[in-house]
């Protein structure tokens, strides 16, 4: 799934540097490979967070944040590859 999604992420981004100046299209780009690492991130700390569900409380609820921390950055990951790309 996160493979797929990766790839679209590339494949947006390839597509829309066609369209663009130089300068943009490498922001843009450079945008879209920040927002696919960050979406990856997200993915890892979700498998991880599944695994603290059997190793207790404290644990559980520190993971919760680094997915909670995860999904911002990958949110304003999005938010920059549309302002880039734009």
């Amino acid at each position: 799934m996160w493979i797929r999604l990766v790839g679209s992420v590339v494949v947006t981004a390839v597509l829309v540097t066609g369209c663009s100046s130089s300068s943009s299209a490498e922001a843009c780009r450079e945008a879209a490979e920040q927002q696919a690492f960050a979406e990856q991130r997200w993915g890892e700390e979700i498998e991880r967070h599944g695994v603290t569900h059997e190793l207790g409380d404290a644990v559980h609820g520190e993971s919760a944040g680094e997915v909670l921390g995860a999904r911002v950055e990958m949110i304003l990951a999005e938010a920059e590859t549309r302002r880039s790309c734009s």
